[in-house]
């Protein structure tokens, strides 16, 4: 026969920590999914300040680009243009119109998944940085500055890029 002190735990006991435990696994795994899809968001935001960074020391040293600008063809400077809410394009502007046309994208860019560009202000923005000086251009003027958003799609979590008229960008 047992006696009064048995050691080991009831079933009610073992039951009530498996569901402490799995709890604390689901809210574990959510924060995880929530911090990597900020972690994204970071990563996109700094891609895309790097590649306006490119295009503008581009600008300023006059780099060639093999079957797009080079001595004989020369580019008037680089952009970056905004066409969607999922990618943007690097150009070289072979006209002098210091916008984007077909056939001077050098460089396509899709943001990953779920990072969208919510907004861009001016809308359709071209920013551009004309050669060698490089002399900023917003949507063909210089005295207007741009604002980029990138968002999480379908939360509220945004980060917003500025570029002033001197060519300063600003990760706010």
């Amino acid at each position: 026969m047992f006696k009064g002190n048995s050691s080991g735990f009831t079933l009610i006991e073992t039951l009530i920590v498996i569901f402490i435990i799995s709890l604390l696994s689901v809210l574990i795994l959510a924060d995880y999914q929530s911090g990597k899809k900020e972690y994204t968001l970071l990563q996109a935001n700094q891609k895309l300040i790097s590649d306006i960074r490119k295009v503008q020391n581009m600008s300023i040293n006059g780099i060639e680009i093999e079957g797009l600008c080079s001595t004989a063809s020369a580019c008037y400077g680089y952009g970056i243009y905004f066409n969607s809410a999922s990618s943007y394009i690097l150009f070289a502007d072979k006209n002098a119109n210091r916008i984007y046309n077909a056939g001077e994208g050098f460089e396509t860019v899709n943001l990953p998944f779920p990072i969208i560009i919510q907004s861009t202000s001016p809308l359709s923005a071209n920013v551009f940085f004309e050669s060698p000086n490089p002399d900023t251009y917003i949507n063909n003027r210089t005295d207007i500055s741009a604002t980029i958003i990138l968002q999480i799609q379908g939360t509220t979590f945004t980060k917003r890029i500025n570029i002033n008229t001197a060519g300063l960008i600003q990760n706010n």
